[in-house]
């Protein structure tokens, strides 16, 4: 059994990291739990498109080491070898990454979670599963048989996984969620380079095709200062029938790499390393409205799956996230007695 603690962090991702440095400097005592081996979660996967300037205020006072640049470049195709101005229509979540202004840091996003995480990380606990939260006796359960009681939870992970693990007075749900079988899913598959691939600073549009799929991928680089490595994701949102046979994802991968080497032979050469990543839509989970992030008394959720005003309705990514701890960040928190 836990002791007692007044303020417990469920999810150790970047709103986790968060909230728990804004609990750091209001001298409020916490705990946080986090499923992984690491710190960072999601956060760590990137590409992260940040469109707010309030986002940038917000992490440069919490990590002041790192500069942020205004960047203005048009989003352009590429097509046998040239660059043009992008022509198709495309879906939602690729529109997000079709921005001509954007916000750039000097380092790759996962350093600046390191320093994020660096002041709290020791209050985190990983590798800790909540299987159920119950909310009239104020305790989490987890995967290992321990308990942990609180006095305000602050839920960082995904909203639906709260609801399905609630135990208590029922919760009354957001009514614009979507099921994930309904969201757009795809791949990311990272390069990380000695050099950059193309001079542009936005995302590059791909087109190629597979079998019968007609298909882009988003070519969206991490920008930093010189000397460290040059981030290039390619995110590719693929129809539902091929996200479900992860062969033939295997193969629709491999196909688009053909399509890099034709269109860029030197991308062999500049390659240090490669990843794939399956990822649900990085642009941010389907938004509702919320007259509270205090979704049940000492219960608030933490993350882009809610938004509180109008302005906010079709904010994605980070940028709705920090701005939902930004909201929790004027608030007070009283300490325990």
């Amino acid at each position: 059994m836990w002791v007692m603690e007044p303020n417990v962090i469920v999810g150790g991702g970047i709103s986790g990291l968060l909230i728990a440095r804004i609990l750091q400097e209001k001298k409020l005592s916490f705990v946080g739990f986090e499923k992984s081996a690491r710190l960072g979660g999601r956060g760590e996967v990137g590409p992260h498109r940040i469109l707010k300037t309030d986002t940038v205020s917000l992490l440069t006072e919490l990590v002041p080491e790192v500069n942020w640049l205004t960047t203005e470049a048009e989003v352009q195709e590429r097509i046998k070898g040239e660059f043009s101005p992008i022509r198709d229509l495309y879906s939602e979540a690729e529109k997000f990454y079709l921005t001509s202004t954007l916000f750039t840091p000097s380092a790759p996003f996962d350093q600046i979670l390191g320093k994020l995480a660096a002041p709290v990380q020791e209050r985190f606990h990983q590798q800790k599963t909540v299987t159920q939260v119950h909310g009239d006796t104020k305790t989490l359960e987890f995967s290992d048989g321990t308990e942990q009681k609180f006095e305000k939870l602050f839920w960082c992970s995904d909203l639906s996984l709260l609801f399905k693990l609630w135990v208590g007075e029922p919760l009354s749900a957001p009514k614009a969620s979507k099921k994930a079988a309904e969201m757009p899913s795809g791949v990311n598959l990272t390069f990380d380079l000695d050099s950059p691939l193309f001079e542009s600073k936005n995302t590059v549009v791909l087109p190629f095709r597979f079998k019968d799929f007609k298909l882009r991928a988003l070519g969206i680089p991490d920008l930093n200062d010189e000397g460290l490595p040059h981030r290039l994701h390619w995110i590719m949102f693929l129809p539902k029938e091929l996200m479900e046979d992860r062969e033939e994802v295997a193969k629709c991968v491999r196909t688009l790499k053909r399509e890099l080497l034709k269109e860029f032979p030197e991308l062999t050469q500049k390659t240090k390393r490669e990843k794939i990543v399956y990822l649900p839509v990085l642009s941010g989970e389907e938004t509702a409205h919320w007259a509270s992030l205090e979704i049940a008394p000492d219960i608030y959720y933490l993350g882009p799956q809610i938004y509180l005003n109008e302005e906010q309705a079709e904010w994605r990514n980070l940028d709705l996230l920090v701005s939902n701890v930004s909201h929790l960040r004027s608030k007070e928190f009283q300490p325990a007695s």
